[in-house]
């Protein structure tokens, strides 16, 4: 009876642990950007990470249709609508540093910019867009959707 208590235990610690970890795995889920403009839906698909806008604050244009991609330098792409957007590309994420890198996409200006990403805590992701280097970029500053 004593090794099975002892074989529970373990295995109830074990379970805590893997348990914690996934929930923690971080990235995934959803995230609000500044100012509640938009939510972004990060995912795993392979083994990288991608991020789709899965909710707008102001999801309409001035004539009450659904906004579109407007600003993309590819004409053909002009017509996709921004809601379902892939907007974070291959993003390969390391959970042991909390750190990625990969590409985003910006629909307000059509750019897409190199990208690193920091999971500060639980709760807070940090995603910085830049071109070239790194110091020439801008953080904001995400907040996980409870």
């Amino acid at each position: 009876m004593k090794h099975i208590s002892v074989y529970f235990s373990i295995f109830i610690l074990f379970a805590n642990i893997v348990f914690s970890q996934n929930k923690s795995e971080g990235i995934c889920g959803i995230w609000l950007t500044p100012e509640n403009r938009s939510a972004i839906h990060i995912f795993k698909s392979g083994k990288y990470y991608f991020g789709k806008i899965s909710w707008a604050k102001n999801p309409f244009d001035k004539n009450g249709n659904p906004k579109k991609d407007i600003h993309n330098p590819d004409p053909k792409l002009r017509n996709r609508l921004l809601k379902g957007l892939i907007i974070m590309k291959n993003v390969s994420y390391d959970k042991r540093t909390k750190k990625g890198k990969g590409k985003i996409y910006n629909p307000e200006n059509g750019k897409t910019y190199k990208m690193n990403i920091e999971l500060v805590d639980a709760n807070t992701l940090e995603v910085r867009g830049y071109i070239g280097i790194s110091l020439a970029g801008k953080t904001s500053v995400w907040k996980r959707k409870k």
